[in-house]
């Protein structure tokens, strides 16, 4: 493998031929990086298919793959990790279809892991369409609801810093193929069974646990749409995941968090009968992988008391303005202090 391919990517399409045109710049974008990309076709079932593989075929920098039927961002993933290491690659950069990067902030990325090989996963500040902070990296409470740093404050709001977060948020990250394969279980690093809404939060869990960090830093790495390809289904997968790592949660609190997923899936108005559904699904997940397990124990997140976690379960959910005022506090509070 040449030096140039010390850097490889991971891009998955799937079904994207309505929103094409956003799409292809975000391929095209990353395509100018000097590395050796994965792209991957989860087996979709429009013209995207046949307009993507026009766009890559004649490029010897590319890997495109087509897949017959869709095996989940997971399962995509674990892919992009096997050949990564079998091409000798030092870092995976994951970018999702619908998010357009930051070309000049990757290398920052890759000097900042240079600088600490004890860190597992790394992104900056991911914006969404309008301008606003999307996230800055995210953290999670006892009940492992998510909080995305920063969101919908401006840039000049965040912390001017690097902090340890929960985990990097999938859409754009750069991981450490060394440490991945420190927490790789049969030639996995993610579970099987997790389809979706189960691979960055869980890289982020498992890497703390063995003393990996995740980090975010004060830079632009890039824009999120966040059109999702499968929309309404997004709720079920949702649901399926907090259930299955919920159960996979070594704590007692796990048992509130059941409830706090019950009382949400019994009162929802929208897609009610995907939140039910989720729900069954990740009970039956647990069944089939009584061996996945993730703690937050070592790993930086919101510690609400036990009268606020007590309230959150009965009331429901948080505001969106309380959730990103907790998710800055906490930031200052995990301030990453040895890197230039």
């Amino acid at each position: 493998m040449s030096s140039k391919h010390r850097l490889a990517t991971l891009w998955i399409n799937y079904n994207s031929e309505k929103m094409w045109n956003m799409v292809e710049e975000s391929l095209l974008t990353l395509l100018q990086l000097d590395a050796y990309h994965i792209i991957i076709d989860n087996g979709s079932s429009d013209k995207s298919r046949l307009l993507l593989r026009r766009l890559v075929k004649s490029r010897r920098d590319v890997k495109y793959v087509e897949l017959n039927h869709n095996i989940g961002f997971s399962g995509a993933l674990n892919y992009a990790y096997r050949l990564a290491k079998k091409l000798e690659a030092t870092y995976l950069l994951a970018v999702n279809n619908d998010a357009i990067i930051n070309v000049d902030a990757i290398s920052k990325l890759v000097e900042t892991c240079e600088q600490d090989k004890k860190i597992i996963a790394v992104s900056g500040i991911i914006l969404n369409p309008r301008g606003k902070v999307c996230s800055m990296g995210v953290y999670v409470d006892q009940l492992l609801d998510t909080y995305p740093v920063g969101k919908d404050l401006r840039v000049t709001d965040l912390p001017t810093f690097p902090i340890y977060v929960t985990y990097c948020e999938g859409c754009i990250v750069l991981y450490n193929i060394e440490l991945l394969r420190k927490i790789e279980k049969n030639g996995t690093i993610v579970p099987k069974l997790g389809f979706a809404y189960f691979d960055d939060d869980y890289i982020g869990y498992v890497g703390w646990s063995h003393n990996y960090k995740s980090i975010s830093l004060p830079i632009i790495v890039g824009v999120h749409y966040g059109t999702a390809t499968f929309r309404e289904l997004s709720i079920y997968w949702g649901h399926r995941a907090y259930i299955y790592k919920t159960l996979c949660y070594s704590n007692l609190i796990k048992i509130l968090n059941l409830l706090y997923n019950a009382r949400r899936s019994i009162i929802a108005r929208k897609c009610r009968r995907y939140r039910i559904r989720g729900t069954i699904d990740g009970l039956l997940m647990h069944l089939r992988d009584r061996e996945t397990k993730i703690t937050l124990r070592n790993v930086p997140h919101i510690r609400l008391s036990l009268n606020r976690l007590l309230k959150k379960v009965i009331i429901g959910k948080m505001s969106q303005s309380e959730k990103t005022r907790l998710s800055i506090e906490t930031a200052v509070k995990y301030r990453v202090k040895n890197l230039k």
